[in-house]
């Protein structure tokens, strides 16, 4: 079984091989997500990238997931510059939100 890691570090490529418009150029990509205090367990970087995708963008990221990528995601565009830009991919899992319904309402 291959390294996780390694298949989401392929996974943008492998998603702007089919775009109409080519790439020449993409950079490294470098993954660092947050994943304490545990899996599916919520802190505060997820949980105000939740908020912060549900009130700005209708996005909903459930807190195992897609919420701590997105909480990557959201760190990672902190440190780019205005002329980079960021791609974020939702790969799904908007059900298991559903679990966590009375954490996220917590203040």
């Amino acid at each position: 079984m291959g390294n996780g890691l390694e298949k989401l570090e392929k996974l943008p490529r492998a998603i702007l091989a089919h775009t109409p418009t080519p790439i020449e150029h993409l950079p490294n990509l470098s993954v660092k997500i947050g994943v304490t205090p545990g899996y599916g367990q919520l802190n505060s970087p997820t949980r105000e990238a939740i908020r912060l995708g549900a009130h700005h963008e209708a996005l909903l990221l459930d807190p195992v997931y897609t919420g701590k990528a997105f909480a990557g995601c959201l760190q990672r565009a902190q440190e780019l510059d205005s002329q980079e830009t960021l791609l974020f991919v939702h790969t799904g899992g908007t059900p298991g939100i559903f679990a966590y319904g009375a954490q996220l309402l917590e203040e």
